[in-house]
């Protein structure tokens, strides 16, 4: 087990997951968000390949609507 800070909330998973299996897991599946790991935004494309390392930092940006 490996410690990610998930929007901020250090949570335990397992060494090999995925970006996309902690976004699956999270309920964001589908929709109108971005994903940034360690400040840097990861593409739609990427996010299924890339590997989660212990101490990372992934955040989860919606938009808003507001005036």
């Amino acid at each position: 087990m490996i410690t990610v800070y998930f929007n901020a909330k250090a949570i335990k998973i397992r060494k090999s997951l995925t970006l996309v299996e902690l976004l699956r897991d999270n309920g964001y599946v589908d929709g109108c968000f971005a994903v940034a790991v360690n400040r840097s935004f990861v593409s739609r494309n990427d996010v299924v390949n890339a590997l989660l390392n212990e101490g990372d930092c992934v955040d989860v940006v919606t938009p808003m609507q507001g005036g």
